[in-house]
């Protein structure tokens, strides 16, 4: 099966984990849906659909970007994870990346005080208490160690609240920057992210604004 047709399985399952959560009884899943920019020009989208049952969340994401120059595609990005927490401590992370024709599936998950990182079918050694930089929840944003999500490899970032701001409707934000080997801005409401602005490797400004 080809990433692409993967990254589709993933989000065709993610879907139905969702409903039949919600036909057992759990409570209504949470859809973040982002547009995805690069300056003025919409080049993708970013679905996030976080499912709670009890102690148990359900974090599943999926990105698709396709970049044009002069109607030629110069870029494409496929990325389908689905990030599980127990007691709202992280318990296992997976996902699979078609970055641009290079291919990407990453396992990570806690083993009792340990994390175990399996990419590309390598196991990756980490130090307990890592997790993914998948940045979907502001109550896990904090200095430290973590998983870059389409590789597995160790990043080391430092997290830094530079305040509180508001939207056109003027709802209050929640303003972050995360920098060291991970770069990037990150603005939340009411606990969500509602913003993500980072630098490709061109140079261009690459950002994520919820609909």
């Amino acid at each position: 099966m080809s990433p692409r047709k993967l990254a589709g399985f993933f989000l065709r399952g993610f879907m139905i984990v969702a409903c039949l959560a919600e036909a057992a009884g759990a409570a209504p899943a949470k859809r973040l849906v982002f547009d995805v920019f690069r300056g003025d020009d919409r080049i993708g989208s970013h679905v996030t659909v976080i499912t709670t049952d009890g102690s148990r969340t359900l974090v599943d994401t999926h990105t698709s970007v396709d970049v044009k120059v002069l109607f030629f595609d110069a870029y494409h990005y496929e990325f389908a994870a689905q990030e599980t927490l127990a007691g709202g401590a992280f318990a296992s992370f997976v996902s699979t990346t078609d970055d641009n024709g290079t291919h990407h599936q990453l396992a990570v998950r806690r083993k009792d005080s340990a994390v175990e990182i399996v990419a590309d079918g390598k196991t990756v050694p980490a130090t307990p208490g890592v997790v993914p930089g998948s940045f979907w929840n502001e109550g896990l944003m904090r200095s430290g160690t973590v998983v870059m999500i389409e590789t597995g490899a160790l990043m080391k970032v430092v997290v830094k609240k530079l305040g509180e701001e508001k939207d056109a409707a003027g709802r209050k934000l929640e303003h972050y920057r995360v920098s060291g080997d991970i770069e990037r801005e990150i603005w939340f409401r009411d606990g969500s992210p509602v913003r993500y602005r980072l630098v490709a490797r061109d140079g261009s400004i690459i950002e994520s604004r919820a609909r």
